[in-house]
């Protein structure tokens, strides 16, 4: 069996455009950047030196950081996990040196953005401030599908490599707080182009 243990610094193009115009019509100056960076790690396994079938599969999973949007008297931090099932078909398989793979994932994704309020009375409890903050945090789940295509060189026992793909969200787009759907809350999409770049460990 091969295994590849791959860290990764990933690029993801997720739509953020109804997110980042509510801001702009609450007053606030800044937006949250396109694309949001994330940082993952890969553990799959394949056939040894191609088998009878080429493919790899395994798992993947990372953290979002999408950044900070500060007003007068409040913050949104966006930020987010996702963990998926990927499979690989190894096109290149009797070639030791790269792997051409195009491949297929399945998982969860979620974004989260938590509002921190600030105020000049500590502990109002009947608004929901603890000492002089109130935090709320607003979630944004989603199943995703993606397709994707990768190319990993071999050199030796470490790999390095370049995927591109595109996820498609297959949930409601709505945000949610304390398990219900919000109303009117500015669809946000998990669907969309993503970068990815590799480095790990070839056994």
């Amino acid at each position: 069996v091969s295994v590849k243990l791959l860290g990764a610094l990933n690029m993801e193009h997720i739509n953020l455009g109804n997110l980042n115009t509510a801001l702009t019509d609450a007053g606030f100056a800044d937006q949250f950047s396109r694309p949001i960076t994330s940082y993952g790690i890969s553990l799959m396994f394949g056939s040894k030196d191609g088998g009878k079938i080429p493919f790899y599969a395994g798992y993947d999973m990372g953290l979002f950081r999408g950044g900070e949007v500060v007003g007068s008297n409040i913050s949104y931090e966006l930020r987010g996990f996702y963990i998926k099932d990927i499979f690989y078909w190894n096109l290149t398989a009797a070639t030791k040196f790269i792997d051409i793979m195009p491949g297929f994932a399945l998982g969860y994704e979620q974004l989260k953005l938590v509002a921190e309020e600030m105020s000049p009375l500590a502990n109002d409890l009947q608004n929901g401030y603890l000492g002089s903050i109130k935090s709320t945090n607003y979630v944004n789940p989603a199943i995703t599908a993606d397709l994707m295509l990768t190319t990993d060189i071999n050199l030796g026992f470490v790999t390095l490599g370049y995927l591109v793909g595109y996820g498609f969200d297959l949930s409601k787009t709505e945000w949610r707080t304390n398990g219900s759907l919000i109303n009117g809350s500015p669809a946000t999409s998990l669907s969309g182009l993503s970068q990815s770049f590799r480095l790990g460990f070839f056994f």
